[in-house]
């Protein structure tokens, strides 16, 4: 989806609710970076496992933030339980198209 397009475009993006997770895709993509240039994109699993790391950051980054605007109470539920299952589906999906790259 375009962050910075549109009328949520700008600053606003990377300060509001939904600036963590923003800031966890950068991170994200260092650390897989790293583990892929130790080898770990040459198998399927250990390729899974550090997609599933990549997302551990990025739901730490983004729960951090967002537990500011919605409290610790409701971050969990508002933050993370409703993409688990579709982050789930991407990181198979990736798994299984990655021998083919």
């Amino acid at each position: 989806m375009p962050v910075f397009a549109g009328v949520g475009a700008g600053i606003g993006q990377l300060i509001g609710p939904t600036g963590g997770y923003l800031v966890g895709f950068i991170a994200a993509a260092f650390v897989v970076g790293l583990l892929s240039e130790g080898g770990w994109d040459r198998k399927p699993w250990s390729a899974a496992a550090s997609m599933v790391i990549g997302n551990v950051f990025i739901y730490a980054f983004g729960v951090l933030w967002l537990a500011h605007y919605v409290g610790w109470g409701a971050v969990l539920q508002t933050g993370v339980l409703p993409f688990i299952p579709v982050d789930i589906i991407k990181i198979v999906l990736a798994t299984m198209l990655l021998p083919t790259g």
